[in-house]
């Protein structure tokens, strides 16, 4: 009776041994096929010649700075953009846009004679300049005119003549005009009080004449800054970039190429911060790959001095 159950237990046993030691031979062929393919692929990779790696690592640096520029436009804080030559002209063309929006808003009233003293201002001479902005929620702005001497000061003239201008980043009040015509109205603030009487009262009159009143509230008027579409976008897009967008100023496609460069030589400036996700992940991915491919270039310089 023992007999009938030892047998074809020991039957079993032995079955058992035999497939353990079969998958036993099968794990470590398996084992010794992944250490050769790891093996033959270390050995292609050093006789890639090192100047190939010293080319995708420069290649790199445009391509990752085109992926941060069109992958994650809005995705890098950039607060020392508003000092480079891009962002300066950005200023320029503000001031020119709103140079052109005050020539409008002066319409007839530019032929108008307009004396402060014994000065005859040029109306058409209106220009503006010193756009700047501190942190974006206002933009200051100087306009000047140019003015002919009268009276005692006959045949002289000047060019100084000058008002500071301060516009709040957000506009009080919109009309439609039409199809994708918007026009937009903020209230401008100066100071006059600095300047003595009757000097400050003509000032106070010429604001009104450059800056036409526009109802802002109910029976109630007051200068206001016109810009039409182009203009508020251009306005808009200038205060973005005061605080930090880098996308907002001009130049951002170089602006990011240069971060790449910075990133893949791991110098790490900070100058130019990734604040979105998708700026991270990809600053995250460049700073690998650069590490990954400096190996493989040493890599092929020791496995060529080696083999000499």
């Amino acid at each position: 009776m023992i007999s009938l159950f030892v047998a074809p237990g020991s039957a079993i046993l032995v079955s058992f041994l035999i497939a353990g030691r079969r998958n036993k031979v099968r794990v470590s062929q398996s084992g010794i096929s992944t250490w050769t393919f790891l093996q033959r692929l270390v050995n292609t990779i050093s006789r890639v010649h090192p100047l190939w790696y010293m080319l995708i690592y420069i290649a790199a640096i445009p391509a990752f700075g085109l992926l941060y520029a069109f992958g994650a436009p809005h995705g890098f804080y950039a607060p020392y953009a508003r000092y480079e030559p891009g962002g300066v002209s950005d200023a320029v063309q503000l001031a020119s846009s709103l140079e052109g929006a005050l020539q409008r808003s002066l319409g007839a009233n530019a032929d108008r004679e307009f004396l402060i003293g014994n000065w005859k201002l040029d109306l058409r001479s209106l220009r503006v300049d010193e756009v700047k902005s501190n942190d974006g929620s206002e933009v200051s702005f100087r306009i000047r005119f140019s003015a002919n001497g009268v009276g005692v000061l006959s045949g002289a003239s000047q060019v100084g003549w000058s008002a500071v201008i301060t516009v709040p980043e957000r506009p009080t009040s919109a009309v439609l005009l039409g199809q994708n015509k918007l026009l937009t109205y903020r209230f401008p603030d100066v100071d006059f009080s600095g300047y003595a009487s009757p000097f400050r009262e003509s000032n106070a009159e010429l604001f009104k004449l450059v800056f036409a009143e526009q109802e802002y509230a109910h029976e109630r008027s007051a200068p206001a800054l016109a810009l039409i579409s182009q203009e508020e976008m251009q306005f808009n897009r200038y205060l973005q970039g005061i605080k930090g967008d880098s996308s907002a100023v001009s130049g951002h496609t170089w602006r990011m190429i240069y971060v790449s460069a910075v990133v893949i030589t791991t110098l790490g400036l900070g100058d130019i911060v990734p604040v979105s996700m998708e700026a991270r992940f990809l600053i995250a991915a460049e700073a690998i790959f650069g590490i990954i491919l400096a190996g493989f270039f040493l890599n092929a310089l020791a496995y060529r001095a080696s083999h000499r």
